[in-house]
C-alpha cells in the first residue's frame, strides 16, 4: 500500500483525514517543494495555481527539471505530482491569483500555503481573503541555509499588520522583524548578517534562496498542514515561529 510506511508516526484515521483535506498552494515556486513533499505524505486534494513560467534561475531550488523550462509552473508540477499519485485529485490553475479569481481559488478549500512573490500587494490581501473563509494560512520562507514557517489564523494579526502592505523587500522587513522579536540571537548570527545585506542592496532584487531551504521549508510546512489537519489544537499562531536550520 502506498502510505505502508507512515506507520508508527500518522494514524489511520489520520491518513484517512489527510487524503480528504483540500489544500491550496498559492504560488509554485517554494509552492512546488511543498506540493511534493504534501503529497507524499498523504495529501490528495491540492490546487495549485501560479501563472508563471519555469526559467532556469528557478532550478536551483524548485521543483522542476530542464525540460519543463518555458513552460507553465502549476502545469509542470501538475504533471510531476500525478505522475507521483496518479489518482490525487491535483487541480492545476495557470494564471496569477487576483480579486477577480480569488474566489475560486478558495472555493472549497480547507487550508492554505501563501508561497506567492512579493512583487505586489496580493500576498498581503490573500490572507484576509482567506480569512473571511475561516481558511487558515501558513506562510513559508526559504532562508538558505534555514527554513521558517508561521501561521496566519482567519482572526490574524495579519501580515500587513507587522510589517505595513509595501511589497518591497517585504520578505526581509518581515525576517528582520521576527529576528529582532522572535529568534534567538545566538542561533541566527549569520543570518541577521544575510539579511542586512540583502536589505541594502539598492533596488528590487530578488531574495537569495538555497535548495536546502527548499526542502527544509517544505518538510516544515507538510507538518504544519499535517497538524492542522489532524490536530489544529497543537498549531500556535503566530507569533509562533516555526524554524528549522541547518547550521549548528
Amino acid at each position: 500500500m502506498r502510505y505502508d510506511r507512515n506507520y508508527l508516526y500518522i494514524k489511520t484515521e489520520e491518513q484517512a483525514r489527510l487524503a480528504g483535506c483540500r489544500v491550496l498552494l498559492a504560488g509554485c515556486g517554494i509552492g512546488s517543494n511543498i506540493a511534493e513533499c504534501a503529497l507524499r505524505l498523504g495529501f490528495e486534494r491540492l490546487r495549485l495555481v501560479d501563472g508563471d513560467t519555469v526559467s532556469l534561475s528557478n532550478l536551483n531550488r524548485q521543483n522542476y527539471t530542464q525540460q519543463d523550462i518555458g513552460r507553465l509552473k502549476a502545469e509542470a508540477l501538475a504533471k510531476h505530482l500525478r505522475a507521483i499519485h496518479p489518482q490525487a485529485s491535483v487541480e492545476a490553475v495557470s494564471a496569477f491569483i487576483d480579486k477577480d479569481n480569488i474566489d475560486d481559488c478558495l472555493e472549497g478549500v480547507d487550508m492554505a500555503v501563501n508561497a506567492l512573490d512579493f512583487t505586489s500587494e496580493v500576498p498581503f490581501w490573500f490572507d484576509r481573503a482567506c480569512a473571511r473563509r475561516q481558511i487558515p494560512v501558513v506562510h513559508p520562507y526559504n532562508l538558505g541555509w534555514a527554513a521558517l514557517a508561521v501561521v496566519v489564523p482567519p482572526q490574524g494579526p495579519f501580515l500587513e499588520d507587522i510589517i505595513g502592505n509595501d511589497p518591497q523587500k517585504a520578505e526581509v522587513r518581515f525576517i528582520q522583524h521576527l529576528l529582532e522579536e522572535h529568534l534567538p540571537a545566538e542561533e541566527t548570527a549569520w543570518l541577521r548578517e544575510v539579511a542586512a545585506r540583502y536589505a541594502a542592496m539598492p533596488g528590487d532584487v530578488s531574495p537569495p534562496q538555497l535548495s536546502v531551504g527548499s526542502w527544509a521549508v517544505a518538510a516544515l510546512t507538510t507538518r504544519l498542514l499535517f497538524l492542522l489537519a489532524t490536530r489544529p489544537q497543537e498549531v500556535a499562531p503566530y507569533p509562533k515561529v516555526y524554524w528549522l536550520s541547518a547550521v549548528q
